[in-house]
């Protein structure tokens, strides 16, 4: 919290420096208007600045608090297509299994789940089955060092065979011993070859991959490798596990498929094929996920999230509203005997009140142009975080940011109506 007072004070000082330079600018300074506006302001940010400060700082939690609560529900269906590429999925992962032994084992339930879907005249539609190693490490020029990820140069690599790539994509490649398709969702810049875990490829660039590989790579940065054999990822994975610094993984088995029927056949399909993966006498048992049976979930959870952030925002819109009403009274009788003497010695009431208008609105309007500057250099990681949720596009973002900003600048505009309506009864 402290770190945000001292970037807001120096805002505020910013602000301060260009008040003091107004105020050598003679030809401007002394004249009746600018003269209470300009010392007016001083005054206030000399006396009150951490009032300033903290009703920038409540704006800022309004706007973000409210704004990426929204995000999240309207976005649910987004997250849903982003984590359920098809309505249903099962993944394996057992430890300690050679990439054949687990494509024999994983062959097992998928030929159960088709028989089970034949068998309640349902059709399999949209059919993916693939393998894949995820390793950790860091990409330094063409070498990729397995090891731990961190949080500013770590990347996952992405292993997957062959012979699965070509099911899913609609182009068919062809590999020699010793060469790799390469695709770096987190840079630009094509790699000639490409070496890991001491095994060096000539790499052939991809432009584009299917979108349910890209779907599990944008969080963070990611090559995807299509190795040419079973065998080669294996070795890969083999030399990673040996390593005793690096954290031990494992092959995972992927089948993505959609079905025919109405959401009601959906669900107690799903809870069927649930059924069908957790069986006894499956040696390799998968955990299942379903969209429709997801669905409802992560609506309550959004929508746990979306209340949350609305009692937050009211929480904060209060608070400011209250700093905001309570330092305007007081400052109102701080100004009052100046004002009034100024009256005394000739200032009319018209030009006291355009004066103590222009110094109001600016009072009102720094703390809400500060907040929303903030926001706006916020918003990258806050993109970051709900991209965590399956929130990727960026223009529902924007959408909700600018939205909740112009509302919270319209409560903040009535409150700005009242108050000066309070304050200049006080002052004259």
């Amino acid at each position: 919290m402290y770190h945000k007072w001292f970037i807001y004070f120096s805002s505020l000082i910013l602000q301060f420096k260009i008040l003091k330079l107004l105020k050598k600018n003679k030809k401007l300074y002394y004249k009746p208007g600018p003269f209470i506006s300009i010392s007016g302001m001083l005054y206030r940010m000399k006396q009150h600045a951490v009032g300033l400060a903290n009703i920038s700082i409540l704006s800022v939690m309004v706007i973000i608090a409210v704004s990426t609560t929204i995000t999240l529900f309207l976005g649910t269906e987004e997250t849903l297509s982003t984590r359920f590429p098809s309505e249903n999925n099962v993944t394996m992962s057992p430890p300690d299994m050679s990439g054949e032994d687990l494509e024999r084992h994983a062959e097992v339930l998928y030929d159960r789940i088709e028989q089970y879907t034949e068998e309640q005249n349902q059709q399999v539609k949209d059919r993916v089955k693939y393998q894949y190693v995820n390793l950790f490490g860091e990409l330094k020029k063409n070498v990729f060092e397995l090891g731990e990820i961190n949080a500013a140069d770590g990347m996952m690599a992405l292993l997957i065979p062959l012979k699965d790539f070509n099911q899913m994509s609609a182009q068919v490649y062809d590999l020699k011993e010793g060469e790799a398709l390469i695709y770096n969702n987190g840079s630009s810049v094509d790699l000639d070859s490409f070496v890991i875990a001491e095994q060096e490829y000539n790499t052939i660039p991809l432009k584009k991959v299917p979108q349910i590989l890209k779907s599990n790579t944008q969080i963070v940065d990611t090559i995807i490798a299509v190795l040419p054999t079973v065998q080669d990822i294996d070795e890969v994975l083999n030399y990673n596990n040996q390593q005793p610094d690096n954290a031990d993984t494992q092959w995972y088995a992927d089948y993505h498929w959609n079905t025919t029927g109405s959401e009601a056949v959906k669900k107690e399909y799903a809870n069927e094929i649930n059924k069908i993966t957790q069986a006894d006498d499956l040696e390799v048992s998968g955990f299942y996920e379903s969209r429709e049976t997801s669905r409802q979930e992560w609506y309550s959870m959004n929508g746990g999230f979306l209340f949350l952030g609305i009692f937050l925002g009211g929480l904060f819109t209060i608070g400011a509203l209250l700093i905001t009403y309570f330092k305007q009274v007081s400052e109102g009788y701080d100004d009052r005997e100046r004002i009034q003497i100024m009256q005394k010695v000739g200032l009319d009431k018209q030009t006291t009140r355009q004066a103590t208008h222009s110094q109001i609105v600016w009072m009102f309007t720094l703390p809400i142009l500060t907040a929303a500057i903030h926001t706006a250099f916020a918003y990258p990681i806050i993109h970051k975080l709900l991209m965590i949720f399956g929130i990727m596009q960026h223009k529902l973002l924007i959408l909700c940011t600018v939205g909740v900003v112009v509302a919270f600048a319209l409560i903040y505009w009535i409150i700005y109506r009242i108050t000066s309506k309070v304050y200049l009864s006080i002052v004259e």
